[in-house]
């Protein structure tokens, strides 16, 4: 089978890989759209040295695909079938391919509903864990540092969660419009000169009460304690890109901030994807054009590529697997 490898950090090509086979407990899934995760980037560009090459595959992990092959055992006691469409998480992320395994556990039945909305389930569910750990935000000011697709989700349930405000601090113009269409009540060029005045004027003079880094850049980390009230909640979602760097610790201690960090148990996982499926199939959450650019496997490194340097306008990057 054809999977992408990554060599090097930041180098990857498309290589010859042995395909999967069915061992017991496990599916093999084949992949009709990959959608590319910030914790995807990280690994794939910022990994240390002895985690490259990586597997044939490696990353990859919001995906939604066709169970090609299955084996049970007598223990399962809700079997997916073959030919059933799902939300599969691959073992390893490693979905970057023609062809993967997952566990059931990791596997999750998906509606008849366009793929392109249903594959970001598998994000919004991260992002409704981390909003439910949130003081309640019902007319609460909220800042929100960047706008790809996780900022995005998180301007949509925030809005829906009764934030009175909500700007979108983003880098990016197509990412900032794209967040004026998803929920955000302003938006703000976190580049300007005056971008903490201008979340201060969105807010009537004041401050965030909560401040959510959907980015993980170092900038980003570093504007959530300015653009924060004294006392208020940070929520640090964004998968950190590098894994160090000079942080403003002054800054942050004098805020005195209830500091929130996205992790889902693996027990809460299952329940969390499911609702969110059923918010995409129902359209109680609408995803749609939120992909804004897609490659075929054979150009996933250009795929990655546009993701990382968010390039070209590029809000959301997926792969199709014809």
């Amino acid at each position: 089978m054809r999977a992408l490898q990554v060599t090097a950090p930041g180098q990857m090509e498309m290589v010859d890989a042995d395909a999967p086979t069915a061992r017991t407990d496990y599916a093999i899934v084949r992949p009709e759209i990959i959608s590319i995760c910030g914790s995807d980037l990280r690994t794939m560009y910022y990994g240390s040295a002895e985690h490259f090459p990586m597997q044939p595959g490696e990353s990859a992990h919001e995906i939604i695909g066709v169970v090609e092959e299955i084996a049970y055992s007598s223990k399962i006691v809700f079997p997916l079938q073959r030919g059933e469409r799902v939300l599969a998480v691959p073992s390893s992320h490693g979905g970057a391919a023609e062809l993967f395994e997952a566990i059931p556990p990791h596997i999750f039945r998906v509606p008849d509903h366009p793929i392109d909305e249903m594959v970001l389930a598998q994000p919004l569910g991260t992002v409704l864990n981390a909003v439910q750990k949130l003081s309640p935000v019902n007319g609460s000011s909220v800042a929100v540092i960047g706008q790809g697709g996780i900022g995005l989700m998180f301007d949509i349930l925030l809005r829906r969660m009764g934030a009175r405000r909500i700007v979108g601090v983003e880098l990016s113009e197509a990412r900032r419009a794209a967040g004026l269409r998803y929920g955000a009540t302003h938006v703000v060029d976190g580049a300007a000169d005056d971008a903490v005045a201008q979340v201060q004027a969105a807010f009537d003079g004041g401050l965030a009460d909560v401040v959510v880094d959907a980015s993980g850049d170092q900038e980003a980390i570093n504007l959530c304690a300015p653009l924060l009230r004294r006392g208020g909640e940070i929520m640090f979602f964004g998968s950190v890109k590098p894994p160090r760097f000079e942080f403003d610790f002054a800054s942050f201690h004098s805020k005195q901030p209830t500091v929130l960090f996205n992790s889902t148990p693996p027990a809460e996982r299952r329940g969390m994807f499911e609702m969110a499926i059923n918010l995409v199939a129902r359209g109680d959450v609408d995803l749609s054009g939120m992909i804004s650019h897609r490659f075929p496997l054979e150009q996933a490194p250009q795929a990655y590529d546009t993701a990382y340097h968010r390039s070209d306008d590029a809000v959301r990057v997926a792969i199709e697997v014809g």
